[in-house]
């Protein structure tokens, strides 16, 4: 995104935006180990991220009700952005370029900033708890001798 801004090149912007949105979302779904194909709708994409992260816990993460409704509306503010780029963006190639206002590609990216910043703070807890989380499953599956030696899991493994 940073290369098509600097080029002042707005389909490729609201292209890029819509594309950073699906990268942290397929890796926030991903960490918690579900893998959408790679024909997986944009959609269904984000909506697995965000059931990952929505009640993902961690020091500074909030469950208060009106800031997970902020997070709710960030989603659908995420999912227009598909829209935006198919219909302006690099999506559907097509022989001209449509003409693009500025405050269209400013919100496409603040909208898609908004997600992402939000996907992001929880992803590092998900990613911070994996250890315990892959420790937990070895042990399900019989590897009782796997222990956790970071400062956080001493007396817990």
């Amino acid at each position: 995104m940073v290369t098509a801004i600097s080029i002042n090149d707005a389909p490729f912007v609201i292209g890029s935006a819509k594309e950073l949105v699906e990268c942290v979302a397929r890796t926030a779904a991903a960490v918690k180990g579900v893998v959408n194909p790679s024909n997986a709708d944009f959609a269904e994409v984000v909506n697995t991220a965000h059931i990952a992260l929505d009640r993902q816990a961690g020091k500074g993460i909030t469950q208060a009700s009106d800031v997970r409704a902020i997070a709710q509306h960030a989603k659908k503010i995420v999912l227009s952005v598909k829209n935006v780029r198919n219909d302006f963006g690099t999506g559907h190639g097509r022989a001209e370029v449509k003409s693009i206002a500025d405050e269209m590609v400013s919100l496409v990216v603040a909208g898609a900033l908004l997600g992402v910043r939000w996907a992001l703070t929880r992803l590092e807890h998900l990613i911070l708890d994996a250890p315990e989380n892959l420790i937990a499953e070895l042990r399900r599956w019989g590897h009782a001798a796997i222990t956790c030696r970071a400062p956080r899991c001493i007396g817990t493994a």
